[in-house]
C-alpha cells in the first residue's frame, strides 16, 4: 500500500492496530505536497521500483469500496491471460461524467476508453481496479516517460488499450468511489441502515450488495 509522507503514519499506525498481517507493506513514496505528489500511476511505478515487483499486478485505488469477490475477478483474468480492468453498467450519463467510461467489442475487449468524458460514448464505468501481466509492468515507466498524465489510475488503461489487449470484467456487485467525506458520510449511512435493519449479511438488504470481499 503506498501514500504520501504527510499520511502514511495513519496507515501504518492502522497496520499494527491489525496485528501487522504478512505481506503487507506500507510505503511512503517520500512527497509531501500537492506539487509534487507522484499521483496514482506515478506511485504504482515507484512501489514495483521499490519492491522488485516482476510478477503479475492486482492494483486497487485506496478509496474505492466494493462487494464483488476478487477470486472472481482473478478467475476470469486467468481464463483470458489479457491485461484485465473491471467494468459495471451504470444508467446515470450524469454520474459516467465522473468516471471512466468503455467500450468494448463483441469480445470483451476494451477499444476505447475515456477518463470522465463529456460525452460518454457507452453505459460501462471503468472503477480503479485492474490485473496487469507481468510483461505489461514496463509499459507503465514507459507511459510515465512519456510525459503522459501520473495520475487517475485510468489514464494508464486508456494508453494500453490501444497498444495490447485489456478485457473488461463485469463485475457482480457494486463498487463505490470514497474520495470525498461526504461519499464516505454516505456509504457509512447505506451500512448502518442495513444493520439496523438487524442483517448480519448486507448482501441480503438489496440484491445488488454482497458481502465485502
Amino acid at each position: 500500500m503506498v501514500s504520501n509522507e504527510r499520511y502514511c503514519g495513519h496507515f501504518r499506525e492502522w497496520a499494527i492496530s491489525r496485528g501487522s498481517p504478512p505481506g503487507l507493506s506500507v510505503l511512503s513514496d517520500g512527497t509531501a505536497t500537492e506539487e509534487t505528489r507522484l499521483g496514482a500511476i506515478g506511485d504504482m511505478r515507484f512501489a514495483l521500483q521499490r519492491e522488485g515487483i516482476c510478477d503479475d499486478l492486482l492494483v486497487i485505488a485506496g478509496d474505492n469500496f466494493f462487494t464483488f469477490r476478487l477470486a472472481d475477478f482473478c478467475a476470469y483474468y486467468a481464463e483470458r491471460g489479457a491485461d484485465c480492468a473491471i467494468v459495471k453498467e451504470v444508467s446515470d450519463r450524469e454520474a459516467l461524467k465522473g468516471k471512466g467510461v468503455a467500450v468494448t467489442d463483441a469480445s470483451g475487449r476494451i477499444v476505447e476508453f475515456e477518463e470522465k468524458p463529456q460525452a460518454p460514448r457507452s453505459d460501462l464505468a471503468v472503477y480503479a481496479a485492474y490485473i496487469y501481466r507481468r510483461d505489461t509492468l514496463p509499459l507503465i515507466g514507459r507511459y510515465l516517460d512519456e510525459g503522459n498524465n501520473p495520475d487517475a489510475p485510468g489514464h494508464f488503461a486508456a494508453w494500453l488499450c490501444r497498444r495490447k489487449p485489456l478485457m473488461a470484467y463485469a463485475i457482480d456487485g457494486d463498487c463505490y468511489d470514497v474520495g470525498t467525506p461526504e461519499a464516505y458520510a454516505g456509504l457509512n449511512e447505506l451500512y448502518s441502515g442495513l444493520a439496523t435493519a438487524g442483517l448480519a449479511n448486507p448482501g441480503l438488504a438489496n440484491p445488488g450488495l454482497a458481502p465485502p470481499d
